[in-house]
């Protein structure tokens, strides 16, 4: 389990959570964490042809 600033247990749904209260779009960053595959020599990748009101990709997956 990760450690916070002070040494305790830090919980990760609550310092999600907290993230969320701020700012509530990386929700949907997070969201899209999920969505990415494996590329040689890029790392990593988000999926293609995603159309979301606040993430969109192209074919080759790169955000505009």
């Amino acid at each position: 389990m990760a450690m916070g600033l002070e040494g305790a247990p830090k919980d990760p749904a609550t310092s999600r959570a907290r993230i969320y209260e701020y700012a509530p779009q990386m929700r949907v960053y997070h969201r899209a964490l999920n969505a990415q595959y494996w590329q040689p020599f890029v790392m990593r990748g988000s999926l293609p042809n995603m159309n979301r009101p606040e993430l969109r990709t192209d074919p080759w997956g790169w955000r505009h």
